[in-house]
């Protein structure tokens, strides 16, 4: 989401993953009023800082000739997660009595060009980043294949620029906002991403975190107010990546990056890193079925304004601990699946 010349390193990439998927959780599950709005501002560094670990681990894929076993996993991860939520969604229709709308809007042709081509997929708006990582991962073993991994790299600044220009700020080049799923997919979000984290991994690493903590509060900052932008200078902007959000991502990863190279790792920390790394593709996948189910039940309670408070913790927790029921349930059937054979 991996080879590493340091165990506290990959302890960092890891605890870093954990905080990424409870960040990705608040983005569907959001805290209520001003500091909602204000930890909305930093939620966005999630998805980009799964994408940069990944390009970070890449080069290690490559030297292992792991490509076509990582471009599989993901494979069978997305076809699951979607035929997952396909079904889920489909008992709601059932229950409401309308199933024939949902699979003619599921399936029709703008639903399928949409899953093929923007990643975009019909049974959960989340499960966008598996099909846009199984892409990446495809383009990046090609390039691979004909040593032209670098292009990358060369592609990332450009596809950053217009991702802004046709994603956050389109309204003020085209007149009115242009539909988030021309940048929320592979090519503007992922590639970008992912070659920062490859870029990282070329580099010599800094010793000292300090001026990336200090860049961190500040292009936080900067992300409130682009958050507040629109608002103020009255016009409508697509919700997704800001600028802002893009450095922020790349110095929090610094941060983790150079931090736990040179420390010792706490059991709490130890226990942080084993969720990030054994269930935080779990949790992400899973969050808004868990979330879906918790609020329509506090709902019926008739206290949801007090849960709403806690809701992005109570999510957080409840998924980690079907993550962990699943991913046991999914070894044991594969134990089974092998002795069989």
């Amino acid at each position: 989401m991996s080879e590493l010349s340091s165990k506290k390193r990959f302890a960092g990439f890891d605890i870093l993953k954990f905080f990424c998927a409870f960040l990705i959780v608040v983005i569907h599950f959001p805290f209520p009023s001003v500091f909602g709005q204000l930890v909305g501002a930093l939620i966005r560094i999630g998805v980009p800082i799964f994408f940069m670990i990944t390009g970070y681990f890449y080069d290690g894929t490559v030297r292992r000739h792991r490509e076509k076993q990582q471009i599989i996993k993901i494979l069978k991860l997305t076809v699951a997660a979607n035929i997952g939520y396909f079904l889920f969604n489909l008992a709601g229709h059932i229950f409401k009595k309308d199933v024939g709308a949902y699979l003619a809007e599921s399936f029709s042709p703008v639903s399928i060009f949409n899953f093929l081509v923007l990643n975009d997929s019909p049974f959960g708006n989340h499960l966008w980043y598996l099909g846009a990582l199984l892409y990446v991962l495809i383009i990046a073993a090609l390039l691979t294949k004909i040593k032209r991994l670098r292009l990358l790299i060369y592609a990332a600044p450009v596809l950053i620029v217009v991702e802004l220009i046709l994603g956050r700020y389109s309204a003020l080049f085209f007149g009115s906002p242009l539909n988030l799923l021309i940048t929320r997919n592979f090519l503007f979000t992922g590639i970008p991403f992912f070659a920062i984290g490859m870029f990282i991994k070329r580099l010599s690493v800094p010793k000292n975190p300090a001026p990336f903590f200090a860049a961190s509060v500040v292009f936080y900052l900067l992300s409130v107010f682009e958050y507040y932008l629109p608002s103020i200078a009255n016009f409508e902007a697509v919700r997704e990546h800001y600028l802002n959000s893009t450095l922020l991502s790349v110095s929090v990863f610094m941060i983790f990056y150079i931090v736990y190279q040179n420390r010792s790792i706490s059991k709490a920390e130890l226990l942080m890193a084993s969720i990030g790394q054994k269930y935080s593709a779990w949790i992400y996948i899973l969050h808004p079925a868990v979330g879906q189910i918790m609020n329509s039940a506090f709902k019926k309670l008739g206290i949801f304004p007090v849960y709403s408070w806690i809701a992005p913790v109570a999510v957080f927790c409840a998924t980690t601990a079907l993550s962990v029921i699943v991913l046991k349930l999914t070894k044991l059937a594969g134990k089974k699946t092998r002795s069989r054979k």
